[in-house]
């Protein structure tokens, strides 16, 4: 089934329709929302309220743009709206969280000591992403780890493709800034 016939089932209010729709695409919005979170916790409670957040505007999606980028979109604005909350709650509660770690696939093959090894060079380099301000975070993850193309990230971000190409070397160049210090630590 395409993706213009599952959008008109599920316009149509066809159950099995979304379940075709979440086994297709739930992987992708669990990777977009654990690459802006940066922790498994939250990209779950995230990709549930991606999938409740398209459930309720299906009826709104128009075929101008993929289906795979309007959900991309929809979960960076979930993740994006989320860590807005967590600043306001942070910062009216004077009650700073911390953090979980999470985990991260990449590591599961390798040898014991090479996982510590790579657990503590992708923490590093997750901590200087998601310090990124929230325009370039979210171009570089869509980039980098969900290999959208510059046009695909235009779409995602509703701006131009140039902006794109700004925003990804602006973001590459603060990421090089913030890990050349620690370039030893890697």
């Amino acid at each position: 089934m395409d993706d213009n016939e599952l959008v008109r089932n599920l316009q149509d209010g066809d159950k099995e329709a979304f379940k075709r729709l979440f086994d297709q695409y739930q992987h992708m919005v669990y990777n977009v929302c654990y690459r802006m979170t940066g922790n498994r916790q939250d990209a779950e409670d995230a990709t549930q309220d991606v999938f409740l957040r398209i459930h309720h505007s299906i009826g709104q999606f128009r075929s101008e743009a993929k289906l795979s980028s309007w959900i991309c979109r929809i979960a960076v604005n979930t993740c994006l709206n989320r860590e807005q909350r967590r600043k306001l709650i942070r910062w009216v509660s004077l009650d700073f969280l911390v953090e979980d770690e999470g985990e991260s696939p990449l590591y599961l093959e390798q040898a014991p000591d090479r996982q510590i090894e790579t657990l503590q060079t992708e923490h590093i380099v997750q901590e200087a992403i998601r310090a990124l301000p929230p325009r370039q975070k979210t171009a570089l993850i869509l980039q980098r780890y969900e290999n959208l193309s510059y046009q695909e990230i235009a779409l995602v971000m509703e701006t131009s493709v140039s902006a794109v190409e700004s925003l990804l070397c602006r973001a590459k160049e603060n990421l090089a800034q913030k890990l050349i210090p620690l370039r030893n630590d890697l």
